[in-house]
C-alpha cells in the first residue's frame, strides 16, 4: 500500500503522523500521537481501493475486534479503530499501543534469523519478508515456493496462517502439541464415532450413517412450543379471542411441527457417504424414500472448512457445517454431526487433496 500520509498529517484530528514503521503490499503502519491522550501509537492503515480482495477487509476488521477483547502485558493494547471515506476510496484504520524496542526488520537485517528446527513460528523470520510482501493463492500466503521446508513443518504452519479464525488450532497449546508430535497432522477419528473411512491412493470414502437417537435439546425445544400452543388454546378457547384463535394456532403447530419434524427425523433417516476421487467427488443424500447426488470437478475444489449457519435478523451462531467449495458452488453436508466430527472430516478431506491430488495447491 502506497503511504497516504506525511508527517506532520492529522488524522481524525487526534492522531499526528510520525512516521511509517511498515509498509506492505495492501497496508502500511504508521507512528503517530495521540494529541488528545499525548502518547505515542501504531496507526494502521488499510485502503479498500488498494486492496487485492474483500477478504482483507474482513480480515482486518475481525483482528480490531478480537484486539479489542484482548487484555495481556505483552499483546499490544488497543485504542481505537475508525474509517475515513473520501470520493475515491475508504480508509480502515486500526490504533493500538506502540512498544519500543527493534522490529523484526532490524533484527533480520542484523543476522538473526531462527531456522526451522528452532520452532519459529513467524514467518518474518523464515523468509526475511514481510508476509504482506509474499504472493497469495485463494487468500493464503504461497510460503512453499520461497523456503525449503519440512513437510509437518509446512502442513503446521499453513494451520497456523489459516485465513479464518475457525481453522486455525483452537488454543496454543494444541499448536504445540501439533509442532512437537512426530505424528501426522491429521486429526484422529472422534471416539464413538460410527463414520466409516475408505482411505488408497486414488481416493477417499466416507459412509456417514443416520443417527441412532434424536437431538435431545430439539426434541425438548419442540415439546414446549407445543405446550405452549396447547395452553393458550384451552385457556383462552372461550373468550370472544377464541375465532382467531382457532386460526392463527394450527398455523403455528404446523409450521413448528415441519421445521422441528425435519430437524428431528433428517439425522435419523439420512445416510451420507462422500466419494473423492482424483479425477471428480460425489456426495450422496440418501433419505430412504428421496437419493440426491451432487458431484463437480476434484481439480475444481478451492477450499474446504467448517462454516457457520448465522441467524439474519441477530447475526447470531446458530450452527457449523462442512463445505466443499468448488467452481462457483459450495457444497454442504455434516449439519448433523459433532463438532469434533465435522473438524476431522475437514482435515481429512484436506489432507488427502494435499497428498494425492496437488502437494502444491493450497487448500483453505
Amino acid at each position: 500500500m502506497q503511504a497516504t500520509y506525511q508527517a506532520g498529517y492529522l488524522i481524525k484530528d487526534e492522531y499526528k503522523i510520525i512516521g511509517i514503521l511498515g509498509q506492505g503490499g495492501s497496508a502500511i503502519t504508521y507512528e503517530a500521537i495521540s494529541v488528545k491522550e499525548n502518547r505515542t501509537v501504531a496507526l494502521k492503515a488499510l485502503s479498500l481501493r488498494q486492496a487485492e480482495d474483500w477478504k482483507l477487509i474482513e480480515l482486518f476488521e475481525r483482528e480490531a475486534k478480537v484486539l479489542k477483547q484482548l487484555n495481556h502485558d505483552r499483546i499490544p493494547q488497543y485504542i481505537d479503530y475508525f474509517t475515513i471515506d473520501t470520493e475515491s476510496d475508504r480508509q480502515f484504520f486500526l490504533a493500538q499501543e506502540l512498544i519500543a524496542g527493534k522490529s523484526l526488520a532490524t533484527l533480520v537485517e542484523q543476522g538473526w534469523r531462527f531456522q526451522e528446527s528452532e520452532g519459529c513460528t513467524l514467518l518474518y523470520l523464515l523468509t526475511r519478508q514481510s508476509p504482506s510482501e509474499l504472493p497469495l493463492q485463494r487468500m493464503r500466503i504461497d510460503f512453499r515456493s520461497k523456503l525449503n521446508l519440512g513437510k509437518q513443518f509446512a502442513d503446521w504452519l499453513d494451520l497456523i496462517l489459516a485465513p479464518a479464525v475457525e481453522d486455525r488450532f483452537t488454543s496454543t497449546q494444541e499448536a504445540l502439541d501439533k509442532l512437537n508430535s512426530e505424528t501426522s497432522l491429521s486429526i484422529k477419528a472422534p471416539s464413538g464415532s460410527a463414520i466409516v473411512v475408505k482411505k488408497n491412493s486414488n481416493s477417499l470414502i466416507f459412509d456417514i450413517p443416520p443417527n441412532k437417537t434424536p437431538d435431545i435439546k430439539d426434541c425438548l425445544i419442540y415439546l414446549v412450543i407445543m405446550l405452549g400452543i396447547s395452553i393458550i388454546f384451552l385457556t383462552q378457547r372461550n373468550t370472544k379471542d377464541a375465532q382467531i384463535l382457532w386460526f392463527i394456532l394450527p398455523v403455528h403447530a404446523v409450521v413448528w411441527t415441519s421445521i422441528f419434524g425435519y430437524k428431528i427425523i433428517y439425522p435419523l433417516i439420512l445416510n451420507l457417504k462422500i466419494f473423492i476421487k482424483r479425477d471428480a467427488f460425489i456426495i450422496a443424500h440418501d433419505y430412504k424414500i428421496l437419493k440426491r447426488k451432487e458431484h463437480e470437478a476434484t481439480n475444481k475444489i478451492s477450499r474446504v472448512a467448517i462454516d457457520h449457519r448465522i441467524n439474519k435478523k441477530s447475526g447470531e451462531v446458530i450452527g457449523e457445517y462442512c463445505s466443499i467449495e468448488a467452481g462457483i458452488k459450495r457444497y454442504k453436508f455434516g449439519e448433523h454431526l459433532s463438532l469434533p466430527e465435522k473438524r476431522w472430516l475437514v482435515e481429512e478431506i484436506r489432507q488427502f487433496l494435499r497428498e494425492e491430488i496437488d502437494p502444491y495447491k493450497r487448500f483453505t
